[in-house]
Formats: C-alpha cells, structure tokens, sequence
C-alpha cells in the first residue's frame, strides 16, 4: 500500500475512519452513502441570454453540480418568470409565452410564470421566451437547496 504522509494527515489509497471527523470546528455526522447521494447533484446554473429575434429571446441553461461542471443526469428545477433581477415580483406583462426550445421540457405549473424544467441527460435546458410588445423580464431558477439563479434581463423591443 503506497502511503503519504503530511503533518499528522496520512494518505492512502483507502482509509478507514473510526472516530469523529471535524471540518472547521463542526462534527460531521453525515453517513459516506449520505454524502454521496449528492455526488453529482445540481447544486447552481449557468443561464446565458440571448438577443431578441422576431419577438423571440432565447435562454440556455446548464445545469451544474457543487463543482460547477456539468452534471450528467436528467434533472428538475423549479423556474419562475419576474419583473425584478431579485425575483421578488411575478411578471404580470401580458402576452408573454414561454415554450421549449430544442434541449430538455417545460412544464407550466402556472402558465407562463411559473414551470418545472427537465433537462436533458447532459444537465441542459433550451427556452424560447417570446411577446410581441416592449418588455423586459428575469429568469429565476430554483435549486433544490433553496437558493436563487437569477439571469440576466430579458429584453423585447417592440415592434
């Protein structure tokens, strides 16, 4: 068995823990399969906006684990349209459609407000968001550890 030693931490190819294990002060209590099961799991988004084309704005999400890289799994979040960067106020612009694009599903729990998106099994998610007037809207994504991922605006210019 290679070994390597630094300080009074040794590194092996497989190691046993016995006793408590502390990070920063805090007894973790935390199973090995607990721990696992978030090996992988959507833990943030990338969301990239495009421009306006025929009253359509594209949208790309990718979902991302605690690492940041891609997960590679199919996955669910909860997705809401506002009128503010901080997602505390629902988009009321009429007219306002919101559909999917060529990666992964929308399903509308509130029409064109409020949706469950499944990616595809490489974590992505096309969206078209489309109006006819003058608009602008943010895309908020719901994790599953309750924390936000706002987009940038969403813009129509009318027309």
């Amino acid at each position: 068995m290679r070994t390597k030693r630094r300080d009074d931490l040794i590194i092996v190819k497989e190691a046993r823990i016995e006793n408590t294990v502390t990070i920063g002060g805090t007894a973790v209590t935390a199973t090995a399969s607990e721990i696992n099961v978030l090996d992988g799991a959507v833990a943030g988004a990338t969301i990239t906006v495009g421009d306006e084309a025929e009253h359509v704005v594209p949208v790309t999400i990718q979902l991302n684990d605690a690492k940041g890289a891609a997960i590679a799994a199919r996955a669910c979040i909860l997705a809401y349209i506002t009128s503010d960067a901080n997602g505390d106020t629902f988009n009321t612009t009429a007219g306002m459609t919101v559909g999917t694009g060529t990666d992964g599903t929308a399903l509308a729990l509130v029409a064109d407000k409020v949706a469950l998106l499944i990616s595809e099994a490489d974590g992505d998610i096309d969206l078209t968001v489309e109006h006819d007037g003058t608009a602008s809207a943010y895309l908020q994504l719901v994790m599953p550890n309750g924390k936000k991922v706002a987009s940038g605006a969403l813009t129509w210019a009318g027309g």
